[in-house]
């Protein structure tokens, strides 16, 4: 059991989250003659309880390594600046990559975030490696690595499931699987029905979850956690939900069936609605905690937005700084 106040950080991560992400996407769709977003958007609508409670399970020490969804997993455990965030997708100088780059492409070592690679399934590697460093100096850390489901196909995933397996690293795969790889339904991508299965080939446990719920999210990530600390990993977490929107927002998804489209909008599977009535019914919150928790989040997100938009771009004789390590 959770305390209350636990209870309404969650919640607070969840909206933050989604509130974050539709600022965005009301920016991308509305930008016609001045260009103010640069890159792709991809969002993690109805799959912010992934993020968050993966996230919200492990301790400040631990190591995450992201995908281009996991915006909820670096607001909560990377502490990372939402200013920041907004001022990369705006290709400001003062974003995490200082305009070379948009979106969630960066790392922030202090926060133990590590740097995200843009080929599908290459930070696994990297996080196996991480973990593997881990295990050597007996430092009692772990690394939450996320994945999608389109990544399970790739050959890089393997290769860091099989390690990890082999070498019992301390490391906890969360694959958020929203049961489309781009346009490629889950049935027609991955063989065996599911993805958890697959740990048994590679000598760890795993778990089959609800992707929709947090409080399943963290349940299932902190025992895993406590698991791969003690030696006991890795663990494959496979969260179930689903992608209401394209692969990006260039993407209209008019691939998706249009009974399937409207299932998943139902109330029952929204993270946050579900998570609302959970706390209200079991009165662990009230619709005053709820609404005060998103006053405080609109506040943040005025704030960040305006604070990032009024931000410099890069000058065009710095584009050759930062290359390597120290500017040589």
């Amino acid at each position: 059991m959770l305390n209350n106040g636990v209870y309404l950080d969650l919640y607070y991560w969840l909206v933050l989250t989604r509130r974050a992400e539709e600022k965005l996407r009301e920016v991308y769709r509305s930008q016609k003659d001045e260009k103010l977003i640069f890159g792709n958007i991809y969002l993690s609508t109805l799959q912010e309880a992934i993020a968050v409670g993966a996230a919200c399970a492990v301790r400040p020490t631990d190591w995450i390594s992201h995908t281009h969804r996991e915006l909820g997993a670096l607001l909560v455990r990377g502490r990372c600046d939402l200013e920041k965030i907004f001022a990369n997708y705006l290709a400001k100088q003062t974003g995490y990559t200082r305009g070379r780059d948009s979106g969630l492409n960066f790392g922030n070592m202090e926060n133990r975030v590590i740097l995200k690679h843009p080929f599908m399934a290459v930070n696994l590697l990297v996080a196996a490696g991480v973990a593997w460093e881990i295990k050597n100096q007996k430092r009692g850390e772990i690394v939450l690595a996320f994945l999608g489901d389109g990544a399970t196909s790739e050959g890089f995933t393997h290769e860091a499931m099989n390690a990890a397996g082999l070498w019992k690293l301390p490391i906890v795969f969360v694959c958020n699987n929203n049961q489309l790889a781009i346009s490629t339904p889950f049935e027609k991508q991955v063989a065996g029905g599911n993805i958890a299965q697959r740990a048994a080939a590679y000598g760890f446990k795993s778990a089959r979850i609800d992707g929709t719920d947090v409080l399943k999210v963290h349940k299932a990530v902190s025992m895993a956690a406590d698991l791969a600390r003690v030696g006991d990993g890795p663990v494959l977490v496979e969260c179930v939900g689903f992608r209401l929107s394209g692969h990006a927002e260039h993407d209209a998804a008019d691939y998706i069936p249009e009974e399937i489209w409207n299932e998943w909008k139902k109330p029952e599977h929204d993270p946050i609605v579900k998570f609302q009535r959970y706390l209200i019914g079991n009165r662990l919150a009230n619709e005053t905690d709820l609404r005060e928790r998103e006053r405080m989040v609109d506040e943040e997100i005025a704030s960040a937005w305006e604070k990032a938009k009024s931000q410099p771009f890069p000058a065009p004789e710095s584009s050759l700084d930062d290359l390597f390590k120290g500017g040589e």
